[in-house]
């Protein structure tokens, strides 16, 4: 996400900790975060006498299983934000101008009508974004990505 120039104000910063933090104070992610994401992963494969390829492809699969296998994350978190009355102009105006911004959708033919739909695609690359950086974190090596 950050490589699409998004900028992470409060708005933003809202939909970004959803996807990340598992115990967030006021919203009930029913889905794998990111930082679970990694703790099981960091526990599943490091340490472990795998390859780095075998490594970095665990992290992939998560992502794939997780963040692109079918969750309504996006409708799981509109749902979350309308019942803490959150829910307003400025903040699906915010998740429209993410979405529009990210040069994504562009590039893979990606057209998403839906705010849900949206959204997903905005948690999808936000994870992507986040296990990239950990497995650079961890001197791992981003061409088995994949």
């Amino acid at each position: 996400m950050s490589d699409n120039k998004t900028k992470c104000n409060k708005y933003m910063r809202l939909v970004f900790d959803f996807n990340t933090i598992q115990e967030h104070e006021d919203y009930d992610n029913a889905y794998m975060t990111i930082e679970i994401a990694i703790y099981k992963w960091e526990r599943q494969y490091l340490g472990e006498d795998y390859s780095e390829e075998y490594i970095v492809n665990g992290l992939y699969s998560i992502l794939q299983d997780e963040w692109n296998g079918g969750h309504l994350r996006g409708k799981n978190f509109l749902e979350e934000a309308e019942s803490e009355s959150d829910l307003d102009y400025d903040l699906i105006d915010n998740i429209e101008n993410a979405y529009d911004e990210m040069d994504i959708h562009n590039e893979m033919d990606i057209q998403k009508n839906k705010l849900e739909d949206k959204l997903d695609l905005i948690f999808y690359l936000h994870a992507e974004d986040t296990f990239k950086k950990i497995i650079e974190f961890h001197d791992l090596d981003l061409g088995y990505w994949g």
